[in-house]
Parts: C-alpha cells; sequence; structure tokens
C-alpha cells in the first residue's frame, strides 16, 4: 500500500515554523483521520502545503488562522467543504502581503460550502484599501445561506474615519438581512445613526430570526439607542442586547433602554451596559424598570465606576419586587464598597419572591461591615422561627465578592449557606436548613412532633428520614414517642383502676 505521507501536499517535518503539534494534526488530517475536527494555524513556510490539505478534507470542522497572508493558502481553502466554523485573525504584520484580498480569494468557500455556519473575523493595524477588503467580505456574506453566526471585531485603525466605518456597516448588515438562520451577531466597530438603522432595518425584516445582538465598543450614543429600542420592542425573536464599552450612552439613553424593560411585548432575557459610564440617574431608571419586568433574567452593569450610594439606593427598587425577574446580576468592578453592598443587601431581605440565583460584586473595596454579613445570613436563614426559614432565600446560591488572584473572603457559615441553595429541590434546600439549625446537637427538639396527630405523624417521620441527615433525629423521636406512648398508657391504666375500685 502505497503511504499517503509521499503525496505532494504532504510536509515535510524538516520545514521550518511548525511544531511537532501541529505537524502531528495535519499529517492526521493529511490521512482523512475522522477525529481531527478543529485546527488552529500561524505564520510559516509550510502554509501551502498546509492549505492543500484543508481544501481536501472531509473532517475538519473547526479552522483557525492567525496573520497568515498567502493567497495559495487562501485558494485550497477555497476548495473546502467541511468546515463549519472559520476564524480569521489577520493584521498587518505581514506587509509583504498586505494588499492581498482575502475575501475575494475565498468567496466559493463562503458561497459553496453548505455546510458553513460561523464565521468570525478580526481586522487589527491594517494598512490597506480598507474598501476593498470590507466589500469582498460583504460581497462573501450574501452568498452564505445557511449563517447561524456572524461576529465582525476591528481595531480602531481599522475603523479610520467614523463615517466611512458607518457606511461599511451599513452594507455589511444589509448583506446579512434576510436570513432566516441568523442567530447571532457580534460587531466591534464604529456605529453612527445610520448604521444603528441598518440594524433596526434586519430587525424589522419578518424574515430576522436573531436572538443575540452584540455591538461592543460601537460609539453607540442615544440617539443610537432609541433606533435600536424602537426595533428590538417589536422583534420577539431577540434575547440578548449588548452594549459593552460604549460610553457615549448617557442617562437619557438609558431612560429609553429602560421604556424598552418596561414595554409589556418586551422579549429580552439578556442585558449588558457595562464598561458604559452609567450613572446614578442612569441605573434607577433601570431599576425602575426591572422592578415590573418578568423576562430579563441576567443583567450586566460592571465596570461603572460612576454610580454611587444614591444610585444603588435607586436601582435596588428591582430587587424589593415580587415582579422582577433577574436571576443573575453582575456589578463586578463599580467599586462597590460596604454600604452600597449593604443597601443592597437589604432590598433582598423580605423579599421571599426573589428570583436572583448570582450575585457577583468583585471589588478592591473590603469594607463589609459584620452587620452586613448578618443582613446575607439572614436572607439565606433567617433563624428566627421555623416559619421564617422556610421563607427564607433559598435561590441564592452564587455570591462572588473575591477578585480572582484574592482569596473567598466568605464566611465559612454563608458558604455552607450558599451551598445548599445550589440544589435545584427546594424543598431539600429548606428541609436542610431546617434540620441544620433546629433539630442537630444541642437544638434537638422533638416537642412539635409529639403534638402531631397520628393522621400527619407518619408524613413528619417520613419527611425526617429521607437521608442520613434526618436519621438521628428519627431515632431520637421514635423514641420519645415511644416514651409518650407508655405514660399515656401508665396514666390510662391508672385512672381505669381507680375506677374500678369506686365501682
Amino acid at each position: 500500500m502505497e503511504d499517503d505521507s509521499s503525496d505532494d501536499d504532504s510536509i515535510d517535518e524538516n520545514e521550518v515554523g511548525i511544531s511537532s503539534y501541529l505537524l502531528r494534526q495535519l499529517v492526521r488530517l493529511h490521512r482523512d483521520d475522522p477525529f481531527v475536527t478543529s485546527l488552529t494555524i500561524g505564520a510559516g513556510n509550510w502554509a501551502v502545503s498546509a492549505g492543500n490539505i484543508i481544501g481536501k478534507s472531509r473532517y475538519l470542522k473547526r479552522l483557525t488562522i492567525l496573520n497568515l497572508w498567502c493567497e495559495d493558502l487562501y485558494s485550497c481553502l477555497a476548495q473546502n467543504r467541511s468546515i463549519e466554523s472559520i476564524e480569521l485573525i489577520l493584521s498587518g504584520e505581514c506587509e509583504e502581503y498586505n494588499n492581498l484580498d482575502v475575501f475575494r480569494i475565498l468567496r466559493p468557500f463562503f458561497e459553496f460550502n453548505s455546510n458553513l455556519r460561523h464565521i468570525d473575523v478580526t481586522l487589527t493595524d491594517l494598512n490597506m484599501d480598507l474598501n476593498i477588503l470590507f466589500n469582498s467580505l460583504v460581497s462573501g456574506l450574501l452568498k452564505c445561506k445557511h449563517l447561524v453566526s456572524f461576529r465582525f471585531l476591528s481595531s480602531p485603525e481599522f475603523a479610520g474615519d467614523a463615517l466611512e466605518a458607518d457606511n461599511r456597516a451599513v452594507s455589511l448588515f444589509e448583506s446579512l438581512s434576510g436570513k432566516s438562520s441568523l442567530l447571532r451577531i457580534a460587531y466591534g466597530d464604529f456605529l453612527l445613526s445610520t448604521g444603528c438603522r441598518a440594524i433596526a432595518n434586519l430587525l424589522n425584516n419578518p424574515a430576522c430570526k436573531l436572538q443575540r445582538l452584540q455591538l461592543n465598543e460601537g460609539y453607540i450614543d442615544d440617539d443610537g439607542v432609541a433606533i435600536l429600542c424602537n426595533s428590538s420592542i417589536m422583534n420577539s425573536t431577540l434575547r440578548e442586547l449588548d452594549f459593552f464599552g460604549n460610553t457615549h450612552i448617557t442617562a437619557s439613553g438609558l431612560r429609553t433602554l429602560s421604556t424598552v424593560l418596561s414595554h409589556p411585548m418586551c422579549s429580552l432575557k439578556t442585558l449588558a451596559v457595562s464598561s458604559n459610564n452609567v450613572d446614578d440617574e442612569g441605573v434607577t431608571y433601570l431599576g425602575d424598570a426591572l422592578a415590573v419586568n418578568k423576562t430579563l433574567s441576567h443583567l450586566s452593569i460592571r465596570g461603572n465606576t460612576g454610580i454611587t450610594l444614591d444610585g444603588w439606593r435607586g436601582f435596588s427598587n428591582c430587587l424589593r419586587s415580587p415582579f422582577c425577574g433577574l436571576e443573575m446580576l453582575n456589578i463586578g468592578g463599580c467599586d462597590i464598597n460596604g454600604t452600597s453592598a449593604g443597601a443592597i443587601l437589604s432590598a433582598l431581605v423580605g423579599n421571599s419572591n426573589s428570583c436572583l440565583q448570582e450575585l457577583h460584586m468583585p471589588s478592591h473595596d473590603r469594607t463589609l461591615a459584620d452587620t452586613d454579613w448578618n443582613l446575607l445570613s439572614c436572607l439565606l436563614c433567617d433563624k428566627a422561627s421555623i416559619d421564617r426559614t422556610y421563607s427564607s432565600n433559598h435561590k441564592l446560591h452564587t455570591v462572588d465578592m473575591t477578585l480572582r488572584y484574592e482569596e473567598n473572603l466568605i464566611p465559612s457559615d454563608i458558604a455552607s449557606l450558599l451551598a445548599m441553595n445550589a440544589n435545584m429541590n427546594k424543598s431539600e434546600v429548606w428541609r436542610a436548613k431546617i434540620l441544620k439549625y433546629y433539630y442537630s446537637g444541642s437544638n434537638l427538639d422533638i416537642r412539635p412532633f409529639t403534638q402531631m396527630s397520628e393522621s400527619v405523624l407518619p408524613i413528619a417521620i417520613e419527611w425526617i428520614g429521607r437521608d442520613e441527615a434526618g436519621f438521628q433525629l428519627m431515632y431520637e423521636l421514635v423514641k420519645g414517642i415511644t416514651h409518650c406512648v407508655q405514660s399515656v398508657k401508665r396514666t390510662t391504666n391508672a385512672g381505669e383502676k381507680r375506677k374500678h375500685d369506686c365501682d
């Protein structure tokens, strides 16, 4: 049998610039190994041979290309029909090839690869005619019939003139409009009002099924927010909206965004306004809107250092509301101190209908007072009575107050309660809390059980003895009830004897 490695498109181990791991992967790919489904390649003089292998591959699903400017490589890649996800990270570091129109060469790959679902493009520091390159990308996107997700990021050097960048955005979003399979768009470039209007037109298209829209560091202002908000209300499929790094959005834009959250037709589940210079007024608008919103479950306001105690008090209106649907709140990097954390925790105490499961508020300030820790402990398990424990918060299972490089500062007893709340069976959660704090060690008291009726007592015994946590209590209960029964029997026998003597 002829050795496949002797074919013309094989790679010589002596070629410069290739790691042994990548060499092994390419050799296996060359031999049609069905288990090699992912590949990452960078610069090297072996690119042509790698291109031949990639172009003929039948099993490769995910390909990442790191700053390769090789025409032959892309010509070979254009013949591939198996790749489902491609990521291109290109910069102007290789000046020898900086006029290569990569996306024009890849047009057959976009048009005829029916398996292509995900495209991820990052362009940085390019020294070439950007409009030609971008127009070729747009032409290629027009040919993608089954695109599910598209991500485009650029550096400020690529953006250049804001008006030109906005015009490029218009042509790109027009090429994506009408694709019923498209579920996610992530875009990181200048977006002025015209570009935002192109996105709004995409959302208004009846064929649009978009679920996630991420517009990061696009210089979107209040007018752009207003344009997008009007369309997001009418779009019934959009679930995630991300405005990360758009520092031109002011309190006015957040007030407009809050009208969307307050609208009965709002279908958003995830919202991110991280690193947006959100202030007290803006965050209060969000809190008021979320107090009546039942659909939004994930909110990120991280990285907004302009919010003071007044802002957090205003935002906490939603945390007090029994209608708020928030399950995850991320306010990390907002300079949360002990006073601010206390205001947030105080709002949660007493709201037994709270849906909040995760609270992320890591900060450099670690001045949380004992009273605040007591608030959190009371929130998770109010030990004033069994009824109060039953009505405590059994959903909050993650409270993150620790930066990555710091030790966990949460007291062990609170960490234990959070671990209990991680159990999805909430009836088991409150059972575990009641057993731990009322019927264990020196707290063991069986009197409430001995006073139960005969019809209820078997149910209580079963409830106690479901696992090892209740075995001791069940033993003490059975022993205590036996003692009570014997006492009652002796009393009854003595009474019957006195009655017999009188007769």
